[in-house]
């Protein structure tokens, strides 16, 4: 009689589980809903393969090369320093300026950006123009320059037609958009870039003032 009734007992049972089928997942009342799993054939692809990922993005190197940017900085009168925007893929990239110890009239905060072009008769810009300025660290006048400092300006070798070898000539305005009294006249610089930083697209030269520097060819 035992086992009758243990044996209808067991086809009760497999009838039920037989009717609910995947339904019950084998879940008590209460236990959170598991995930489904993928049903793919294991073949697709993780993420586009395709398209450029959130971490796949281009590394523009630095004119510079292993120099750091170094820009928006006090420089000391006493012991000169070097200012140098350093950022690849920046239109400043490559630019700097150089003070030996004792150039300058007073400490300064030296920043490097980009302006607006220089305009010059018989002139070309083929590069960015560059605003280098000298803001004193304390209350008085506009620091000056008392021997050359070293400028250093990026070009573009396409638009100088590099391949040509032309000259490059320095547009320069000097003072400080700040100054009421600075001078609006552009003028050609006498100062004839390094030969070896043209090669790196870049224009090394001498100026006695500060101000906005833009390098040009000639149209004659």
């Amino acid at each position: 009689m035992q086992n009758r009734n243990i044996l209808i007992f067991l086809t009760f049972f497999l009838l039920f589980c037989a009717c609910t089928g995947g339904k019950d997942k084998g879940l008590l009342p209460g236990d959170p809903e598991l995930p489904e799993l993928p049903t793919g054939n294991g073949d697709e692809p993780d993420g586009d393969m395709d398209g450029e990922t959130e971490m796949e993005r281009e590394i523009v190197l630095s004119r510079c090369g292993d120099a750091s940017h170094w820009n928006d900085v006090d420089i000391l009168a006493e012991s000169g320093g070097e200012a140098r925007f350093c950022l690849g893929g920046t239109e400043a990239d490559g630019a700097m300026v150089r003070l030996d110890a004792g150039a300058l009239s007073a400490d300064v905060h030296i920043t490097i950006s980009r302006t607006d072009d220089l305009s010059l008769d018989g002139y070309t810009p083929v590069g960015p123009a560059i605003l280098f300025r000298a803001l004193p660290l304390y209350q008085g006048d506009l620091a000056t320059l008392s021997e050359p400092a070293v400028f250093r300006i990026p070009f573009s070798p396409v638009l100088a037609g590099h391949l040509a070898g032309p000259d490059i000539a320095i547009l320069h305005r000097a003072g400080d958009p700040l100054d009421p009294g600075r001078s609006e006249e552009v003028v050609r610089l006498d100062a004839v870039p390094s030969a070896s930083d043209l090669d790196a697209n870049l224009a090394v030269f001498d100026a006695e003032t500060f101000g906005i520097f833009q390098a040009a060819v000639s149209e004659d």
